[in-house]
């Protein structure tokens, strides 16, 4: 439509949607480009229409749908500013079809991975409808922010350059997280689509420390849901010791599961306290983050990774270790006691959960 508008016209023309993605030019040269561009650029930092240029927002109400920019070569007689109008109808009244239809994907999505009530046949059927073909089985996971999180305005265009990875992955929003779906038919391996989307996140939102959590292993549409379950639980432990790997798999968080159905509150309070108690406290009192340190000893047994992940000299980190073991009173050298300090560390993380980001249940995310 784009191009049979621009040779109409005679006009050079740019359509992004509401978040400054492209979705056509015309011509296809310099020109065209550059209508483009100017499109994006008012589409994501809303300035007004440069000399030369005029700006159409096509929205839908009062929801942005796109940006339409328009070279004023010829637009200036009458005749030229209606068709130019009657194109950016066009167009609005195109992207509202495309918004609704995936809203209706996402809502399908949505309820495949939370609702155990609908069936894998009325999941075909619906998705049938839509024009979209499900897999039998998906490889599950989340896009989680460790640190800031991101605009929503980020997280949308993140979805986006997720979704042009595999066109058979699927993606929803889940509160600030998006749940994401590989299929087992995929063109790539699990664990590489996996990776190119944490890359992708990063690259687009590059304070947000963006990472993702992976199921062990793929599941059938029936029991997609519970997979999805069990990663939402998962969710709400703080970051690892190594929380800066880009995927991380359920697998890795066996031992967290496990203290989390097994220990009550209050037990878990006193087993952290009988073992960490000092160092905390001194930790509070001195403004240091020994107990850090110690995480880190136990988690990486060489000591350049563990002054590594602390960003230490392995010389400062020694010293910081040695002071670490001091003031906790316990002798790390003795296996049992070595393991009862590194179960509090982790069942700090899982009671605590000292990350920054809330974690929404399934049904406040719907």
């Amino acid at each position: 439509m784009v191009a049979a508008a621009e040779r109409a016209l005679g006009n050079p023309l740019g359509l992004t949607n509401a978040e400054g993605e492209d979705l056509g030019h015309a011509p296809d040269n310099e020109q065209g480009a550059r209508a483009l561009a100017v499109a994006r650029t008012v589409a994501r930092d809303g300035p007004a229409a440069p000399e030369g240029w005029r700006i159409l927002r096509l929205t839908q109400s009062t929801t942005p749908l796109g940006v339409l920019a328009a070279g004023t070569n010829r637009v200036h007689d009458t005749s030229t500013g209606l068709l130019l109008e009657l194109v950016a109808a066009l167009l609005s009244d195109q992207l509202k079809r495309v918004a609704l239809q995936r809203a209706q994907v996402a809502d399908l999505i949505r309820r495949l991975t939370s609702e155990p009530r609908l069936s894998v046949q009325e999941a075909h059927r619906e998705a049938r409808e839509l024009g979209l073909r499900l897999a039998d089985a998906y490889w599950p996971g989340f896009l989680t922010w460790r640190q800031t999180l991101p605009p929503a305005r980020t997280v949308a265009v993140v979805e986006q350059a997720v979704s042009r990875l595999d066109a058979l992955a699927l993606t929803v929003p889940f509160g600030d997280q998006l749940i994401l779906l590989y299929p087992t038919n995929g063109e790539l391996s699990p664990e590489r689509w996996f990776r190119e989307v944490g890359q992708a996140a990063r690259r687009l939102a590059p304070t947000s420390r963006a990472q993702v959590l992976v199921a062990d292993g793929p599941v059938p549409l029936s029991k997609l849901h519970g997979e999805v379950a069990e990663l939402t639980e998962l969710l709400q432990i703080g970051p690892r010791a190594d929380d800066s790997r880009l995927v991380i798999g359920a697998r890795q968080f066996a031992l967290d599961r496990l203290l989390w159905r097994a220990l009550a509150p209050a037990e878990a309070r006193a087993f952290i306290e009988q073992q960490l108690g000092t160092l905390l406290a001194w930790d509070r009192q001195h403004r240091t983050s020994l107990v850090a340190v110690v995480e880190a000893a136990l988690d990486f047994p060489r000591l350049d990774q563990a002054a590594r992940q602390c960003f230490m000299h392995r010389n400062t980190f020694r010293h910081r270790l040695r002071e670490a073991t001091e003031v906790l009173g316990h002798d790390l050298g003795e296996a049992d006691v070595r393991l009862a300090v590194h179960i509090a560390l982790k069942l700090r993380r899982v009671i605590e959960g000292d990350g920054s980001v809330s974690r929404p249940s399934l049904s406040a995310a719907k």
